[in-house]
């Protein structure tokens, strides 16, 4: 299987509003509201695909990613519509919303992950938090089609691989074309996507 077009479809958005930017995926997926959001809530699930987590796993519980540290609070849960939680990682804190809307024969997914800009962002700018999330929809689709007994693994090895370096500078150069559709400066956009692609390359 050919992990990368899981992903062809993925639109990409970039939107700054003051001090704050909005990296936006939008993906279609070839089944219901419902499974996914129980793929996307149900622990034993994330798991599987995306991380272990643990908590209250309610609207206004508090979640925690166990691997990369990250946690944060439920905000609000609308079944199976919309979900929005806080993003806390290493003293930060953005805003993540996922949302699922029902079409004839599958689901589209929009994921917006606000956040204000920093060191992070003046260094990376988009690119960095959308291949991320890029990387989840990937492996979300695995999930979703039982491709594979040990998805993260097998996100491991592709990414490690010469067509995931390829992937990985293809996502960073769109991510650029669409930070600069978004009126930045595209020799900084330039900048930024090559060392995104370097650090996940491993190669910075």
């Amino acid at each position: 299987m050919n992990l990368a077009e899981l992903i062809t479809g993925v639109t990409r958005t970039v939107t700054t509003q003051g001090s704050h930017h909005t990296v936006q995926l939008e993906h279609i997926y070839e089944t219901s509201p419902e499974e996914i959001w129980d793929a996307i809530t149900q622990p034993q699930r994330l798991e599987k695909w995306f991380e272990p987590t643990e908590g209250e796993l309610i609207e206004g519980g508090r979640y925690q990613l166990t691997e990369s540290g990250t946690e944060g609070t439920i905000q609000r849960c609308d079944r199976p519509r919309s979900v929005n939680i806080t993003w806390e990682y290493d003293g930060d804190e953005s805003a993540v919303q996922v949302t699922l809307q029902p079409l004839e024969g599958g689901t589209h997914l929009t994921i917006r992950h606000t956040m204000e800009e920093n060191d992070h962002w003046r260094t990376y700018g988009p690119a960095a938090t959308g291949i991320g999330w890029e990387s989840s929809l990937m492996s979300l689709a695995l999930h979703l089609n039982a491709a594979s007994s040990d998805i993260l693994q097998d996100l491991c090895d592709f990414a490690g691989s010469t067509e995931g370096h390829t992937y990985t500078d293809d996502a960073a150069d769109a991510w650029k074309t669409a930070y600069v559709q978004s009126g930045a400066d595209e020799d900084q956009a330039q900048q930024q996507a090559i060392k995104t692609a370097a650090f996940y390359k491993g190669t910075e």
